[in-house]
């Protein structure tokens, strides 16, 4: 588990987000809020139809006439048979799975998950990696574009931690290295200079011929 901003604690869980004990939790979901397979399908199964019913009736709402939301949307039903009081569905794939998911869009997301947990004051939030599927962007992608959204947050007062959920072994191990992994701005600064300074000090002793 990492600590950002002294706010916010994120940390890699394995385990059914389905069943994951949290205030809120969110949907990996398509541009039409419709729950398939995957995070979404299991968050149907438990937590019922009506869950899906209310997703699919926001869709509507914001597009009338017809297709799918803007990706990167992000709406809130309630929980119903789920333990969250709350589900966040976030479109981060069209409906048709065309083009899978974009790192922009699902950024977007994330913000605006974060930013609606804040308002709803969710201090456990259970977070599947978003687009890390069938999106195509692939575990550590995803869990960077997440760690990239809480630390945009600032400093607040709105304590919470992220659940970074995953039933697959393989997918928790990356995450889990990717959260494990994570330094802040200012320390990734410092790395990237001293390692720029090594480079420099290798390159002058094997080439003193050189004007460094």
């Amino acid at each position: 588990m990492i600590v950002i901003k002294a706010a916010t604690r994120v940390r890699a869980v394995l385990g059914d987000i389905a069943e994951h004990p949290c205030q809120a939790v969110v949907c990996a979901g398509n541009d039409q809020f419709a729950m398939g397979g995957g995070v979404a399908g299991a968050l149907r199964f438990k937590g019922g139809a009506e869950l899906e019913r209310e997703a699919c009736e926001l869709a509507a709402k914001l597009r009338p006439e017809g297709g799918g939301v803007p990706l990167g949307t992000v709406v809130r039903t309630r929980g119903y048979a789920l333990q969250a009081e709350y589900v966040y569905h976030a479109a981060v794939i069209r409906y048709d799975l065309r083009g899978g998911s974009n790192p922009a869009d699902v950024l977007v997301a994330y913000r605006e998950i974060l930013r609606r947990a804040a308002r709803d004051g969710v201090t456990v939030l259970g977070m599947p990696l978003l687009g890390a599927g069938v999106g195509g962007l692939g575990p550590r992608a995803s869990c960077e574009l997440l760690l990239q959204a809480v630390e945009e947050r600032g400093e607040t007062q709105h304590r919470i931690c992220v659940d970074v959920v995953s039933i697959n072994p393989a997918e928790f191990e990356e995450a889990e290295a990717t959260v494990d992994g994570y330094l802040p701005p200012a320390e990734r600064e410092a790395l990237l200079e001293n390692e720029a300074e090594r480079y420099l000090a290798a390159l002058s002793e094997a080439r003193p011929d050189l004007d460094l």
